[in-house]
């Protein structure tokens, strides 16, 4: 299945009814950590409980070295 494919399938799962918000920098501001400036792109996401210590790059700083070697890490620090 091709990537294509997948994304149609996974969009068909979805609650058609559903009122969707769409997200942007200017409506919703978060703040990105970034790490290094070319190569592949990783999206770093983290969990955790809501209101709890640490966040974002901290959750992350073991991964930092990935930019070294080629990659563009991307950590959003979540709210809450």
């Amino acid at each position: 299945m091709t990537l294509d494919e997948k994304k149609e399938f996974l969009l068909q799962q979805c609650d058609k009814r559903q009122n969707l918000t769409e997200i942007t920098p200017e409506t919703h501001p978060i703040h990105i950590t970034e790490w290094g400036n070319s190569g592949p792109t990783v999206l770093m996401i983290h969990g955790g409980v809501q209101g709890g210590l640490g966040g974002g790059p901290i959750n992350f700083i073991n991964q930092h070295e990935l930019a070294d070697k080629g990659y563009k890490l991307r950590v959003p620090n979540r709210p809450g």
